[in-house]
This record gives C-alpha cells, structure tokens and sequence, in this order.
C-alpha cells in the first residue's frame, strides 16, 4: 500500500479529520472536538504549539498523529493523538505514523516523548502498542477520566 505524509494542514482537513477520529467509536463526542478544535487552531495559526502527521492513500485521508512540546520543556513532547481508519488498522499505518512523528520531534531537538491513555479495556490494544513501540509505563493516576478509569502515561526516550 502506498502511503503518503504531510504536515502541512488544509481547512478541509478539520472535517476530516473530525469524521476519521468521530468514525472510529473510540472517543467521547467532546474527545472528538478537542481534536477538532487542535487541527482548526493549526489551519487559522500555522505557529500553533500543536502540530500533525496525516498519512494518505490515493488522497484519502486515512490517519493522523497530533503532537506538542511540552510548554516549559527544553526536551520533551506530547503524543496527544494517534487516529487510524477503522478500514485501514492493522495495516501498519499507525506504526509508520509513529516513527515518522518520532523523526520530526527528534530533529526539532526532542529527547522524550511521552503519551497518555486510559485504563480501560477498550484501550487494550492502544497500551499494546504504545508497548510494541518502545514506550515504558511510567505512571498510573487512578480514578483520573471517571471512577474506576485510570490515566496511564507512556514515555519513550529518542536517544
């Protein structure tokens, strides 16, 4: 499959992009929008602190990462979203979306990246491949999204 990379961002994009993370029935309606409002604030701003990787195919867009460096950080990044297709997982498209972001954040001078997830068992999968990339578990805060649904944090060290 041939895919396609770029950071540059298209007021089209943030119908897309609400749809493709909408689509995907892991995320809240108001998770939804916060990823609605960051692409958004890029289109209007390109000096935007948040920043995207959308990966194409054949034009379509068929994934994303959102990320930022942590205000007040000399060296380190958020991960705030990794968003694949429902019809494209399992395809490696988050892994190559994951490395290329990886690359980027490395060459604006990112020592660390760290990703935060929830403890439910709906995102399994999403702790495994935070895991099968290399990130470590580094910290844990019970009952932070609701009762019973714990905040894990992720980091990755690029050196």
């Amino acid at each position: 499959m041939d895919v396609a990379y770029r950071n540059i961002v298209k007021e089209s994009d943030i119908s897309v992009i609400t749809a493709l993370t909408r689509n995907t029935d892991f995320f809240r309606e108001d998770e939804v929008l916060i990823a609605q409002n960051l692409i958004a604030e890029l289109v209007i701003d390109p000096e935007s602190i948040y920043k995207f990787l959308i990966a194409e195919v054949q034009g379509q867009v068929v994934g994303y990462t959102c990320y930022n460096k942590i205000e007040c950080s000399l060296i380190s990044y958020d991960l705030d979203w990794v968003v694949v297709d429902k019809n494209f997982q399992g395809q490696q498209i988050g892994k190559a979306l994951l490395r290329k972001t990886e690359d980027i954040i490395f060459a604006a001078g990112g020592k660390f990246i760290y990703a935060e997830t929830s403890g439910q068992a709906l995102y399994e999968n999403t702790r495994k491949f935070y895991l099968a990339c290399n990130f470590k578990l580094a910290a844990e805060f019970p009952d932070f999204y609701d009762f019973g649904d714990n905040k894990l944090v992720f980091v990755k060290k690029l050196f």
